[in-house]
């Protein structure tokens, strides 16, 4: 039976890596050493795909992985790791402007991140964390988070949420284009919403050799091309793919099309009432001017040439690369 790459569907993907009977898990917590080396095995034999640059496991058997409140991938004991996921909290609220949102987390693990996002009152943000792993409260910070200790699915179409961000999940979907297009329409009947995903970047690993970052919970491993191709096939409009964390990671954002926006971006505006709202009838996203070069902006048009000096003078004080069109 021919291999098909879960992504891009080409035939025949290139198998480049084997190995039998490794362990399921090695994040979960094991109490006894008798439990520890009884654990079940599964094999790897994992495929690269040529065409997309895709790499998975093409035995990865997800029937007998279980991801319970004995499963522990937390990294916050670590201050190298916790620095990192501080500098992305800053990012998002800040330069991202995560402000009177409805924020998704999918795999929260125990809602660090989520929690960070939502607990400044001044951002007025609340949050949903989803997780299996998942052991504390329903409910925290006075209502403001709710957890539930699922993963996410079709069931949660009804939900209505404005940002989903998953870090260090889709590695462990088998098939990633199934979530993805779960979440572009659940975002799509929203009416929109930005994505913003993490996950280890497959360079990084072949590059500097690091054979041990396969292993049976990751059975999906993306390159940079292959991470924005997978959000593209599904629609979603990627804004960028980035590395983090000395390039170990991959951090991608997208968003949903709106169809009025196909040649327009979004509309700038200096008054901070306006930015991170929408213009009627259109739905533009109204921003701030140095959100352009982000968003991939490089031609702006000026409604006002009355205003061309001024507006001149602040692309030229940030070294923006926009050019205004009277």
């Amino acid at each position: 039976m021919p291999i098909t790459c879960p992504v891009c569907q080409k035939h025949n993907p290139h198998l480049f890596f084997v190995r039998k009977q490794v362990p399921i898990h090695q994040n979960l917590v094991i109490a006894s050493h008798k439990e520890a080396v009884s654990i079940p095995r599964g094999n790897l034999s994992i495929a690269i795909c040529d065409k997309c640059g895709f790499a998975f496991n093409c035995e990865f058997d997800a029937n007998i992985e279980h991801y319970g409140s004995h499963y522990d991938n937390g990294q916050e004991w670590s201050a190298t790791f916790k620095e990192h996921t501080k500098s992305l909290k800053h990012y998002l609220l800040n330069e991202k402007s995560l402000r009177n949102k409805t924020i998704l987390e999918i795999g929260c693990g125990q809602g660090e991140f989520i929690a960070d996002l939502v607990r400044d009152a001044n951002y007025k943000n609340k949050g949903i964390g989803l997780d299996p792993s998942y052991v504390g409260h329903s409910s925290v910070l006075n209502g403001q988070l709710q957890f539930y200790p699922v993963l996410f699915d079709a069931d949660f179409k009804d939900v209505s949420f404005d940002v989903v961000i998953a870090r260090h999940l889709i590695e462990h979907i088998a098939d990633p284009m199934v979530l993805l297009a779960q979440i572009f329409e659940c975002l799509k009947n929203a009416g929109g919403g930005r994505v913003f995903f993490e996950t280890p970047c497959l360079e990084w690993i072949l590059t500097n050799k690091v054979v041990w970052d396969f292993f049976h919970e990751h059975c999906s491993y993306f390159s940079a091309s292959s991470l924005r191709t997978a959000f593209e096939l599904t629609g979603l409009t990627v804004e960028s793919v980035t590395h983090v964390f000395n390039n170990q990671y991959l951090w991608l954002e997208a968003s949903v099309p709106n169809k009025a926006c196909s040649l327009i971006d979004c509309v700038v505006d200096l008054n901070p009432n306006k930015q991170n709202r929408f213009i009627p009838g259109t739905g533009h996203p109204i921003v701030d001017f140095k959100q352009l070069t982000e968003r991939g902006v490089r031609s702006a048009i000026l409604m006002n040439p009355r205003y061309a000096e001024e507006n001149q003078a602040l692309l030229s004080a940030t070294n923006m690369a926009v050019t205004l069109i009277a």
